[in-house]
């Protein structure tokens, strides 16, 4: 409605909305079936793949602590640098893929960016 509102209780829309999953069944076996190969944000799911076949030590090292996340051998932290909740793993060494420092979303970027211009400073001064 323009109001933003359904003209329903959430019980009768909740009812609503399994009658038509129930209704076009296949459609949406289909659609969770094919839900993990779709674009994830911006990336595509093409970029996604390149990804994984370019960085395989990369890619081992996040499903590692994805998995010991998941069955509770890797308690997530706090961000190493502002405390914030939730942070994210980041691996120094990814030979090592337990071996993880809690960053949160802001503060991981920032060390890629700090890395990414390290990498190009030493790449410059080395070049021809």
């Amino acid at each position: 409605m323009a109001d933003g509102h359904l003209n329903k209780c959430k019980l009768c829309a909740r009812l609503d909305v399994n009658a038509n999953r129930i209704q076009r069944l296949e459609y949406y076996r289909d659609y969770d079936r094919n839900r993990g190969t779709r674009s994830a944000g911006k990336k595509d799911k093409h970029a996604v793949r390149r990804y994984h076949r370019l960085s395989p030590q990369k890619r081992a090292a996040h499903v590692a602590t994805g998995n010991a996340i998941r069955d509770g051998r890797l308690i997530r932290q706090p961000c190493a640098v502002c405390g914030h909740e939730p942070a994210e793993a980041h691996h120094d060494d990814y030979s090592k893929p337990l071996d993880v420092r809690w960053l949160c979303t802001a503060h991981h970027a920032e060390h890629h960016k700090r890395e990414r211009a390290i990498k190009r400073e030493r790449a410059r001064s080395s070049g021809p």
